[in-house]
């Protein structure tokens, strides 16, 4: 009999983010806070009849099947744990691309929980992790927690204690920003060594004060305002309109304002409606659990 699971796929954002030196390998060192959000795609997982081994996605995407990141998660997984079973995937796109909120990364953890679930594989969130790294810097993230302490090129994953539930007012330009651009213009402006300066931060105790006692950063956000000004008009909109934090998610282009308000987050999203060159202005909030599968 054909069975089918479903299950939200979150967005992130980066509360913190600072951006080592390149690496011999080509990637930079990082360390991040990440934390999902309640935008979510909706992935729903289906098995098939046939033992073909393949999987099929049907979705709005900008690459071929064969390379989006949900169809490797399904030739990873059944390449690891044995799976013969094709499936049928169908993608409720909402997380945009080219934002910095990692919703490629979040499709393929998904996928990957999906696949336990659908098959009743005995494997944790902790081992999914461990081989999620194998398909992107973030991935590994995704399988494990709402909040963490991300380090390493993004494959060391810390869960952090007290993830909250905070309004946010999410901020989507008209423009994509190319993760390889920013990782290029940053490089550009440094020039020689950069040393890590938030390393040894206590992240747990900055996170638990009040967003405006924050003093996290994103090592992006000045050769973003560089390139695009309205990236930095927009954040200080978000700033003069209550927001107790705003900045930049990952590489851009989405910018995010934290509040601890509802009210004041749904005006501050009504200000910024009225600005030109938007694609989306979103109140949604951070989440403190992933959300649970839900197998038909």
């Amino acid at each position: 009999m054909m069975r089918a699971v479903t299950l939200q796929s979150p967005a992130k954002v980066n509360l913190h983010l600072e951006i080592g030196d390149r690496r011999n390998d080509g990637f930079h060192d990082l360390c991040s806070l990440f934390q999902i959000v309640s935008l979510a795609d909706t992935i729903t997982v289906r098995s098939l009849k046939d033992s073909n081994n393949t999987c099929s996605i049907h979705g709005r995407f900008s690459c071929v099947s064969e390379d989006n990141l949900i169809c490797r998660a399904y030739r990873l997984f059944s390449e690891r744990y044995g799976l013969k079973t094709s499936v049928e995937v169908t993608v409720e796109k909402r997380i945009p691309e080219g934002a910095g909120l990692g919703g490629g990364s979040s499709n393929a953890a998904t996928m990957l929980k999906s696949l336990r679930d659908l098959f009743s594989v005995p494997v944790d969130n902790a081992e999914l992790a461990r081989i999620s790294a194998e398909l992107g810097s973030d991935v590994p993230f995704f399988c494990r927690s709402p909040l963490a302490l991300v380090t390493g090129r993004g494959e060391k994953v810390l869960p952090l204690n007290k993830p909250r539930t905070l309004p946010l007012v999410l901020v989507l330009p008209d423009f994509p920003v190319s993760t390889a651009d920013a990782y290029r213009w940053l490089d550009e402006k440094r020039g020689g060594d950069y040393p890590m300066l938030s390393a040894g931060s206590d992240y747990a105790s900055l996170y638990e004060r009040t967003p405006d006692k924050w003093t996290f950063f994103n090592s992006f956000t000045p050769v973003l305002r560089e390139r695009y000004p309205l990236i930095g008009q927009l954040i200080d909109t978000l700033l003069s309109s209550q927001a107790l934090y705003a900045n930049v998610s990952g590489s851009g282009s989405a910018i995010f304002g934290v509040f601890t308000d509802e009210a004041a987050a749904r005006r501050a999203a009504l200000v910024l409606k009225g600005k030109k060159n938007l694609k989306q202005v979103l109140t949604i909030e951070t989440l403190a659990i992933f959300p649970d599968s839900i197998l038909q």
